[in-house]
């Protein structure tokens, strides 16, 4: 910079002596040393001192993109130092694993339609087995009743042992009517365990579903920002 400065000053001396504006004096000739003489003063020694100094850091925009799901990376469709448009594919995950899981979770959602009619005819069945046990309740009961008015009035006509047998047939029957009345409770509430309309289980893979299918869609990862940038090579 001194030395650069110091051809600067010699050669606008040299057009001032051309033009004549100035005498070709000792004091000239000397002049160009005492010229660099204050550039060193004035500039490089004040500089040793005020120049700044320290570590450079080099900072460079960079946009981190986090997919929504983990995996193997199979394509990057994207360029260097290509301007970028909201909804441009940036890279894709393979989809694989996630297809895997909703082909498992349909499956598992068709079933579960195709088990709510038969939870229906389930319900309808265990109806019609409480009416048989408790129609074989009623004859048992009265099987009994007749037994024991007819021991009763004629203890010869019927032996005790009789009685006692129609007694435990009654209560065998009162068994089997209660377990056929809780059978039918069990089958009417799972045939009406509903959420807004739609059965329990339906309504759970129906919601398996949708997130299978959110998360196999965010395999593929998408440049998402409005402005246009260009991406880092």
């Amino acid at each position: 910079m001194i030395v650069f400065l110091t051809l600067c000053y010699v050669a606008v001396l040299v057009l001032l002596i051309k033009l004549k504006v100035i005498r070709l004096t000792l004091w000239w000739k000397l002049s160009p040393a005492v010229w660099m003489l204050l550039l060193f003063i004035v500039l490089f020694i004040p500089m040793q001192w005020g120049a700044p100094s320290g570590n450079v850091t080099q900072y460079q925009f960079v946009v981190e993109i986090v997919p929504n799901v983990s995996g193997t990376i199979i394509e990057v469709p994207i360029e260097g130092n290509r301007p970028l448009k909201k909804g441009d594919v940036l890279f894709k995950i393979d989809p694989r694993p996630y297809q895997y899981r909703v082909d498992q979770v349909k499956a598992a959602l068709a079933e579960a339609e195709q088990a709510v009619p038969q939870l229906e005819a389930a319900w309808k069945a265990a109806i019609a087995a409480t009416a048989r046990a408790k129609a074989q309740r009623d004859l048992a009961k009265l099987e009994s009743d007749m037994a024991k008015k007819t021991r009763g009035l004629d203890s010869g006509a019927i032996s005790k042992l009789k009685v006692e047998q129609e007694r435990q047939k009654l209560k065998a029957s009162e068994a089997a009517l209660e377990q056929a009345q809780s059978n039918e409770i069990k089958a009417k509430l799972a045939y009406e365990s509903e959420i807004d309309g739609i059965n329990t289980k339906v309504a759970q893979l129906q919601a398996q579903l949708k997130e299978a299918e959110y998360n196999l869609d965010q395999t593929t990862v998408r440049w998402s920002h409005r402005p246009t940038v260009t991406q880092p090579g």
